[in-house]
């Protein structure tokens, strides 16, 4: 159910959020909070490469199955930012 309504979410946001993010296309972008990778798939389609994370395992799983092609983990946390990255991203419902 998450990921059908937080789709149209991600449908309705994507053009805006890919114009912010017209400077750094095709650099390194973190996504926080990716749930189940519904502007993952916005952001790698508009040629950015993408580390996508979520504190929640399952919705982890859930992008995986939906066939997010971004590194994706649990969490990134106290971890040093990987280097190249342009960007963070994230996106409320």
């Amino acid at each position: 159910m998450h990921a059908r309504g937080f789709g149209k979410h991600a449908y309705r946001c994507a053009p805006g959020v890919l114009d912010l993010l017209a400077p750094v296309k095709g650099g390194l972008l973190l996504e926080v909070g990716c749930g189940a990778g519904a502007l993952t798939r916005y952001l790698l389609a508009a040629g950015h490469r993408v580390l996508a994370t979520d504190a929640s395992a399952a919705m982890v799983e859930l992008a995986r199955r939906y066939g997010v092609a971004a590194t994706v983990g649990t969490a990134f946390g106290d971890a040093e930012l990987p280097p190249g990255l342009r960007a963070v991203t994230g996106v409320r419902s």
